[in-house]
């Protein structure tokens, strides 16, 4: 059961069985938030955006524009888990990354499923099967361009668009959580802890040049869901176990013997493509170019509120 709580009231603690706060829900659930970087040989600059780890076997969903660099598949894809103590600094905080290797894009949707190397990931997030009511609320974790890493931001759901922009099966939300450019990618999360939707874009203005707010838009989880079971996961390992399998599983005695894990099913790549080794120059030459964005960006800024101020 999905609870639905009070705009005003959204994240504070309020005494349900499943709800929590937006502290909570970061602090539980941004380590399983990761920051991609795209790059292709020869073009400079690079794509930045989000991601969040489905499976523990490493597999990231994401959008296919966040691994498309100057409109055509990027051939380097860099993934940076959330480092222990954020810094403030990104040349600090995004270190040791992972190769990561693209195995299913849809243009159409904007979904793309990036597996990572070997190794047992956590945290896991979960994708909700149901479909979310407008005024449910809703938090936003991910690497907004000119902001900072791992961001959170609160709101809540505004509304629910079938096939949005004539594409079938594309289903979006309207939210009013404040995402960004950079935000791509990354999980809309609602108070229970499991993800809603995967943020995808923006309007900041319509047709005539109006200024328009509050106007985000995230791919269903649904969506996303039959994305990544045909990418070769299994529904029952992607969605929340049911409420009675918590229950059961919070009063079964604890084994003396861990459980062996299970083995992930194998995926069969639409996308021939390998990881890439990288350079910490790479990196460096990269981090360094968005750095400069950034003191532009508020450059930019400063001038026009000096311009406005008629100094």
């Amino acid at each position: 059961m999905r609870h639905v709580i009070a705009p005003a009231l959204a994240f504070l603690a309020i005494p349900m069985a499943h709800a929590a706060s937006a502290k909570e829900l970061y602090q539980r659930l941004s380590p399983g938030v990761v920051c991609i970087l795209a790059m292709r040989e020869g073009v400079e600059g690079c794509s930045l955006g989000t991601g969040l780890i489905v499976d523990g076997a490493g597999r990231v969903l994401t959008n296919a524009h966040v691994i498309t660099v100057d409109g055509k598949p990027a051939d380097r894809v860099l993934v940076f888990r959330k480092p222990s103590q954020l810094s403030g600094d990104m040349q600090r905080d995004l270190v040791d990354p992972l190769p990561g290797r693209v195995v299913k894009a849809d243009g159409a949707l904007d979904l793309a499923m990036i597996e990572l190397p070997k190794g047992d990931y956590a945290p896991v997030l979960k994708l909700d099967p149901e479909r979310a009511a407008p005024g449910e609320p809703a938090v936003a974790i991910g690497h907004p361009g000119h902001g900072g890493l791992w961001t959170l931001t609160t709101g809540t759901v505004s509304s629910f668009l079938a096939d949005h922009g004539g594409v079938s099966g594309k289903n979006v939300y309207q939210t009013e959580t404040a995402v960004n450019p950079g935000n791509s990618g990354g999980p809309l999360i609602g108070a229970e802890g499991n993800v809603l939707g995967v943020n995808t874009f923006v309007i900041r203005q319509n047709e005539a040049g109006v200024v328009l707010q509050g106007l985000q838009f995230a791919v269903t989880s649904q969506v996303a869901l039959a994305f990544l079971e045909g990418a070769g996961l299994t529904r029952a390992a992607l969605i929340p176990p049911p409420p009675q399998a918590v229950a059961a599983a919070e009063t079964k005695p604890v084994e003396t013997k861990p459980a062996e894990p299970a083995k992930p099913e194998p995926i069969v790549p639409d996308l021939k493509q390998e990881p890439r080794p990288y350079t910490p120059q790479t990196v460096a030459n990269v981090l360094t170019a968005l750095d400069a964005e950034v003191d532009k960006a508020f450059k930019d800024l400063d001038a026009q509120i000096d311009k406005e101020l008629g100094k």
